[in-house]
């Protein structure tokens, strides 16, 4: 195994608050390996927001370097010690590239199981119109629409009140800046922290693909690629595995906006893989790890 450790959270950065640990650590091992414990250790001045103050209930986070996700069964631990603070993770999947593990508070980054919200963005007339779906409003007071720019952090742009029973929402996103822009909903729920949808990306240009997750990461039989175009077309995919040789290739009809791409992957050995989406001279590349 090696590790090594740095400030912030990085790859991506911006795409968590500041509910977490304000530490990267980036480790892999010589070959994929299931079941490894880690033990995290961090000070006290890196948890910078009120809600992070320690001892607290710690989730761990990996990023595929595009979103962070949870480690399944590593949600609810115990941070112990007094300045330095540790983690035990247990149970993880390590793989043999490096890969960025980062902690959060529980219930403070990522959208519990037990709150589904589905994003989608579409370019319209150069507009980027934001819609998504909810299966309860239950305890929610609103949703907050976050963009990033560029390499920017995530911004709030506008709030959108709830209304009891409604399911479905949108919000259009009149100037949004040349190039891609990242959107995602902040779910405001009562007194509980607030809670983030994954990633969504509008293009604004002619050109231009963005794979914006695949879920679920790691896969098992089966995943979607999250798919954002800045116009129709024909997309050819590729998954690569770590020697370098192509394992999966395949062409797809896409449209512009938010696109869901399947993949089957229970033929594919476990271990991590390169999968690439293709359009004329765009390109976007991200990690998927196959268990």
């Amino acid at each position: 195994f090696s590790a090594r450790v740095a400030n912030g959270i990085n790859d991506p950065n911006g795409a968590i608050p500041t509910d977490a640990v304000q530490r990267t650590w980036y480790i892999n091992a010589s070959a994929n390996t299931p079941g490894v414990d880690i033990t995290y250790q961090y000070n006290l001045a890196e948890c910078i927001n009120a809600a992070a103050t320690q001892p607290n209930s710690m989730e761990v986070l990996v990023s595929d370097y595009t979103t962070w996700h949870l480690v399944p069964g590593n949600t609810t631990i115990t941070s112990l010690g007094a300045d330095p603070y540790t983690v035990a993770g247990t149970g993880i999947t390590v793989p043999s590239a490096s890969t960025p593990y980062t902690l959060g508070v529980t219930n403070t980054v990522i959208l519990a199981s037990d709150y589904f919200i589905a994003v989608k963005a579409q370019k319209q007339n150069n507009n980027a119109r934001i819609s998504w779906a909810v299966n309860t409003t239950d305890n929610v007071t609103s949703f907050d629409i976050q963009r990033a720019a560029g390499n920017g952090s995530f911004e709030t742009i506008a709030t959108v009140i709830t209304t009891a029973g409604q399911l479905q929402y949108s919000f259009t996103d009149i100037v949004p800046a040349a190039g891609t822009n990242l959107y995602r909903i902040r779910v405001n729920r009562g007194s509980t922290a607030p809670r983030y949808s994954n990633t969504v990306a509008v293009i604004i240009g002619s050109k231009g693909l963005l794979i914006t997750g695949v879920v679920p990461n790691p896969a098992h039989d089966k995943a979607n690629i999250l798919l954002s175009m800045a116009a129709k077309g024909t997309v050819t995919f590729e998954m690569v595995n770590m020697a370098g040789i192509p394992v999966k290739r395949w062409v797809a009809a896409v449209a512009e906006g938010t696109n869901v791409v399947p993949v089957q992957t229970e033929r594919l050995p476990a271990g991590l893989y390169f999968l690439t989406a293709t359009s004329g001279e765009s390109r976007s590349v991200i990690r998927l790890l196959k268990q």
